[in-house]
């Protein structure tokens, strides 16, 4: 079948000031640089994903939130923040990651219990592994969280979310403690020496932001494949598609 261009993102592939990114590039690299044109892509994205995707700077990225549910094919409504939520180990009060990782069927049971703690105002979304969504319909932006990697290590009691609604955001983190903590699996994994899997940390948090559909202005379609679940939340927010993540 016809295809169009294709373009590949080497991320870090430029590494320091070489006269040539692809000096220390595989054969098999500058084999395919020569067929083609090779540019360097300046660094005015942080995070990176808008300028892979060709956008314009004074674009403004969405937040980490926003990029996971919609990389999980949720559109809630407008009112609505948008969470990143990681799926992490507590034990003795303190956030660890899960050791080892959870098998397909640990993870089938403990997505299966998280739905229990949906209300009237909050969705848990199923994602991947260890990374999913939470969407709170009618809430605040007006509220601080710490990332997975901030907390790492801490005690939970310190990095809770603060500011409005974070009453409503910790009665969730405490509720999946409780919730996870008495299962089965999670006693097993104790016994055996292991983290349990007991604990959903909502961060990450924004509004879904107006877009600009990439199709309609540059008159072609695009697919993208990545492993990144937010390089797939930012490619369906502009109209392009998204290959499984992982492939």
């Amino acid at each position: 079948a016809p295809m169009g261009p294709l373009v590949l993102v080497l991320p870090g592939l430029a590494g320091g000031e070489s006269d040539s990114i692809l000096s220390e590039a595989g054969s098999e690299l500058r084999r395919i640089a020569a067929s083609g044109e090779v540019y360097r892509i300046v660094d005015s994205f942080d995070p990176p994903e808008p300028g892979w995707l060709g956008l314009e700077p004074s674009i403004p990225c969405p937040s980490q939130g926003v990029l996971t549910v919609a990389a999980l094919g949720a559109d809630p409504p407008a009112s609505s923040v948008h969470f990143a939520v990681a799926l992490r180990s507590v034990l003795d009060e303190t956030m660890q990651d899960i050791t080892p990782v959870p098998t397909t069927e640990e993870l089938a049971v403990v997505l299966r219990e998280a739905s229990r703690l949906n209300d009237s105002k909050l969705t848990f979304v199923k994602g991947h592994d260890l990374e999913h969504g939470l969407v709170w319909e009618e809430g605040s932006v007006d509220v601080q969280t710490r990332s997975p990697e901030e907390a790492l290590g801490q005690p939970i009691q310190a990095c809770l979310p603060e500011g409005d609604g974070e009453l409503k955001l910790r009665r969730f983190i405490d509720d999946s403690v409780n919730l996870l903590s008495e299962l089965e699996l999670n006693r097993r994994r104790i016994d055996e020496g292991h983290s349990p899997i007991n604990l959903l940390w909502p961060w990450g948090q924004g509004f879904r932001i107006p877009m600009p559909v990439l199709p309609l202005q540059r008159g072609i379609p695009a697919q993208v494949h990545s492993r990144s679940l937010r390089l797939r939340g930012l490619a369906r927010l502009v109209g392009y598609r998204h290959g499984d993540v992982g492939q």
